[in-house]
């Protein structure tokens, strides 16, 4: 599941690398066109279901927790709003990896992480930038 697919970069990234079927949700209707054109280009539109709308609609998405993974490059306050969302939509076992996010802004967003049930087990840096892969349960964390 990409959420905020934007370009549709990381969906078209996960169907060529051998995901068997992607969700693409985005809430902005010419992002949402961009997307579209991005998955034809690049000859995915049998892997990539685009879904034009708001994720916290209930009714957007009915499947509940079967993505083994969830990403999401949204910025830290979207982010923290959604966790609980992507709790109703992950596989016990899956994973979320969220980037677009500022360094400043990482303890917040591990705390929301945390309260969620989730857990901050990988965390990439460059310049200002941060990405979080974080999973629910135990695991071997970082700080």
């Amino acid at each position: 599941l990409d959420v905020g697919t934007g370009s549709g970069i990381l969906a078209i990234a996960a169907a060529k690398l051998g995901a068997g079927h992607v969700t693409a949700v985005e809430l902005d209707e010419d992002a949402a066109a961009s997307a579209l054109g991005n998955i034809r280009a690049n000859d995915a539109m049998d892997r990539i279901d685009l879904i034009h709308g708001d994720i916290l609609d209930a009714g957007l998405i009915r499947t509940k927790a079967a993505y083994r993974i969830i990403t999401a490059n949204l910025t830290s306050g979207i982010l923290k709003l959604l966790l609980p969302r992507f709790a109703e939509l992950l596989a016990a076992d899956g994973v979320l990896i969220l980037s677009g996010i500022l360094d400043a802004q990482e303890d917040g967003l591990r705390e929301s992480l945390e309260n969620t049930g989730y857990h901050a087990s990988y965390i990439g840096r460059k310049g200002e930038w941060i990405a979080i892969e974080a999973a629910r349960g135990f695991c071997f964390c970082i700080g």
